[in-house]
Protein backbone atom coordinates (compact mmCIF):
# COMPACT_ATOMS: atom_id res chain seq x y z
CA UNK A 1 0.00 0.00 0.00
CA UNK A 2 3.00 1.84 0.93
CA UNK A 3 4.44 1.72 -2.55
CA UNK A 4 1.37 2.18 -4.31
CA UNK A 5 1.01 5.92 -2.25
CA UNK A 6 4.71 6.86 -3.08
CA UNK A 7 3.98 5.70 -6.63
CA UNK A 8 1.01 7.94 -7.34
CA UNK A 9 2.23 10.73 -5.27
CA UNK A 10 5.60 10.64 -7.25
CA UNK A 11 3.50 11.02 -10.17
CA UNK A 12 1.10 13.55 -9.40
CA UNK A 13 4.78 15.91 -8.00
CA UNK A 14 6.01 15.54 -11.73
CA UNK A 15 2.83 16.34 -12.93
CA UNK A 16 2.71 19.59 -10.95
CA UNK A 17 6.58 20.48 -11.91
CA UNK A 18 5.82 20.02 -15.44
CA UNK A 19 2.57 22.34 -15.68
CA UNK A 20 4.28 24.61 -13.11
CA UNK A 21 7.29 25.16 -15.34
CA UNK A 22 4.74 25.94 -18.54
CA UNK A 23 3.00 27.93 -16.86
CA UNK A 24 6.04 30.28 -15.62
CA UNK A 25 7.67 30.41 -18.82
CA UNK A 26 10.17 28.02 -18.51
CA UNK A 27 10.09 26.66 -21.79
CA UNK A 28 10.64 28.61 -24.85
CA UNK A 29 7.91 27.05 -27.02
CA UNK A 30 7.27 29.85 -29.31
CA UNK A 31 10.66 28.83 -31.42
CA UNK A 32 11.25 29.07 -34.98
CA UNK A 33 14.24 28.72 -37.50
CA UNK A 34 17.39 26.78 -37.90
CA UNK A 35 20.05 25.48 -35.85
CA UNK A 36 23.34 28.32 -35.21
CA UNK A 37 25.85 27.12 -36.66
CA UNK A 38 28.70 28.20 -39.12
CA UNK A 39 27.47 26.93 -42.33
CA UNK A 40 30.28 28.64 -44.80
CA UNK A 41 28.38 30.17 -47.24
CA UNK A 42 26.46 33.23 -47.59
CA UNK A 43 24.45 35.06 -50.21
CA UNK A 44 25.46 37.41 -52.91
CA UNK A 45 22.96 38.97 -54.19
CA UNK A 46 21.45 42.11 -53.01
CA UNK A 47 18.26 43.46 -51.47
CA UNK A 48 15.76 40.82 -51.09
CA UNK A 49 13.59 38.74 -48.97
CA UNK A 50 13.59 35.53 -48.11
CA UNK A 51 11.29 32.78 -46.42
CA UNK A 52 12.80 29.54 -44.67
CA UNK A 53 10.39 26.64 -44.28
CA UNK A 54 12.33 24.41 -42.46
CA UNK A 55 11.14 25.00 -39.04
CA UNK A 56 8.35 26.84 -38.94
CA UNK A 57 7.25 28.16 -35.48
CA UNK A 58 6.30 25.28 -33.23
CA UNK A 59 3.90 27.23 -30.96
CA UNK A 60 2.02 30.58 -29.91
CA UNK A 61 4.38 33.67 -27.92
CA UNK A 62 5.34 36.88 -28.28
CA UNK A 63 9.31 36.92 -29.72
CA UNK A 64 11.40 38.45 -27.34
CA UNK A 65 14.83 37.94 -29.23
CA UNK A 66 16.36 36.53 -32.79
CA UNK A 67 19.71 34.86 -33.41
CA UNK A 68 22.25 34.16 -36.68
CA UNK A 69 25.24 33.26 -37.33
CA UNK A 70 26.49 35.55 -39.60
CA UNK A 71 29.32 35.45 -42.24
CA UNK A 72 29.86 39.27 -42.98
CA UNK A 73 28.65 42.66 -41.06
CA UNK A 74 26.44 43.28 -44.01
CA UNK A 75 22.69 44.55 -42.22
CA UNK A 76 19.95 42.04 -41.87
CA UNK A 77 16.45 42.18 -40.77
CA UNK A 78 14.12 39.41 -39.14
CA UNK A 79 11.00 38.94 -40.88
CA UNK A 80 8.20 36.87 -39.78
CA UNK A 81 5.71 35.74 -42.08
CA UNK A 82 2.34 33.84 -42.20
CA UNK A 83 0.59 31.64 -44.88
CA UNK A 84 -3.39 31.95 -45.18
CA UNK A 85 -5.46 30.07 -48.13
CA UNK A 86 -1.88 29.63 -49.74
CA UNK A 87 -0.61 33.19 -49.87
CA UNK A 88 1.97 34.32 -47.11
CA UNK A 89 1.95 37.77 -45.56
CA UNK A 90 4.18 39.54 -42.93
CA UNK A 91 3.23 39.19 -39.11
CA UNK A 92 6.45 41.42 -38.21
CA UNK A 93 10.01 42.91 -38.61
CA UNK A 94 12.51 43.40 -36.02
CA UNK A 95 14.82 46.60 -36.83
CA UNK A 96 17.40 46.47 -39.52
CA UNK A 97 20.83 45.24 -37.27
CA UNK A 98 24.24 45.08 -37.79
CA UNK A 99 25.78 42.11 -37.36
CA UNK A 100 29.48 41.14 -36.30
CA UNK A 101 31.08 37.67 -37.85
CA UNK A 102 29.81 35.06 -36.17
CA UNK A 103 27.31 34.51 -33.42
CA UNK A 104 24.75 37.37 -32.79
CA UNK A 105 21.91 37.46 -30.67
CA UNK A 106 19.21 40.60 -30.71
CA UNK A 107 16.71 41.40 -28.40
CA UNK A 108 13.84 42.79 -30.16
CA UNK A 109 12.51 46.06 -28.82
CA UNK A 110 9.03 45.48 -30.33
CA UNK A 111 7.81 41.73 -29.63
CA UNK A 112 6.41 40.06 -32.09
CA UNK A 113 3.30 38.03 -31.77
CA UNK A 114 3.41 34.45 -33.83
CA UNK A 115 1.38 31.61 -34.22
CA UNK A 116 2.09 28.08 -34.70
CA UNK A 117 3.02 27.22 -38.19
CA UNK A 118 4.17 30.99 -38.73
CA UNK A 119 7.46 30.96 -40.77
CA UNK A 120 10.85 32.66 -40.26
CA UNK A 121 12.65 35.18 -42.89
CA UNK A 122 14.82 37.90 -43.24
CA UNK A 123 15.83 40.69 -45.43
CA UNK A 124 19.54 41.85 -46.80
CA UNK A 125 19.55 45.22 -47.59
CA UNK A 126 22.93 44.47 -48.80
CA UNK A 127 24.63 41.42 -49.94
CA UNK A 128 23.80 38.77 -47.32
CA UNK A 129 25.37 37.71 -44.07
CA UNK A 130 23.87 35.30 -42.38
CA UNK A 131 25.17 31.84 -42.96
CA UNK A 132 23.15 28.95 -44.92
CA UNK A 133 24.26 25.78 -46.02
CA UNK A 134 22.91 23.75 -49.51
CA UNK A 135 20.27 20.88 -48.06
CA UNK A 136 20.49 19.13 -51.61
CA UNK A 137 23.13 20.15 -54.23
CA UNK A 138 22.32 21.14 -57.73
CA UNK A 139 18.81 22.07 -56.27
CA UNK A 140 19.04 25.65 -56.87
CA UNK A 141 16.00 26.83 -59.03
CA UNK A 142 15.61 30.19 -58.98
CA UNK A 143 12.55 29.82 -61.39
CA UNK A 144 9.90 27.90 -59.00
CA UNK A 145 8.87 28.15 -55.64
CA UNK A 146 9.00 24.24 -54.95
CA UNK A 147 12.09 24.65 -52.47
CA UNK A 148 12.77 25.19 -48.80
CA UNK A 149 13.62 28.33 -48.74
CA UNK A 150 11.62 31.14 -50.78
CA UNK A 151 13.46 34.29 -52.38
CA UNK A 152 11.95 37.63 -53.84
CA UNK A 153 14.15 39.86 -56.52
CA UNK A 154 16.11 42.62 -55.50
CA UNK A 155 13.30 45.07 -54.82
CA UNK A 156 10.31 42.89 -55.20
CA UNK A 157 8.49 43.53 -52.04
CA UNK A 158 8.26 41.03 -49.04
CA UNK A 159 5.82 38.75 -50.19
CA UNK A 160 6.81 38.37 -54.10
CA UNK A 161 8.55 35.33 -54.37
CA UNK A 162 10.31 34.26 -58.02
CA UNK A 163 12.46 31.44 -57.07
CA UNK A 164 13.51 29.18 -54.37
CA UNK A 165 16.17 26.55 -52.83
CA UNK A 166 16.94 23.86 -50.78
CA UNK A 167 18.73 26.17 -48.37
CA UNK A 168 19.05 26.14 -44.18
CA UNK A 169 19.99 29.23 -43.15
CA UNK A 170 21.49 29.75 -39.33
CA UNK A 171 18.70 31.75 -38.01
CA UNK A 172 16.08 31.66 -35.40
CA UNK A 173 13.59 33.44 -33.10
CA UNK A 174 11.93 32.76 -30.09
CA UNK A 175 10.59 33.99 -26.55
CA UNK A 176 12.21 33.66 -23.39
Amino acid sequence: MKTTQRFFGAIILVITMMVAGTAGGNTIDAIGGNAIVDRHLVDLRQGFYLLDTNQPFRGKGRLTHWEIFSETTNPVQLVVYRQVGGVFFVVGVSAVEIPTVGYNLFTLKERIAVDRGDFIGMFHPSTGSVSFTIDSPGTDDFGDLTGTVLFTDQGGGATNFTGSSNRRYSIRAFKE
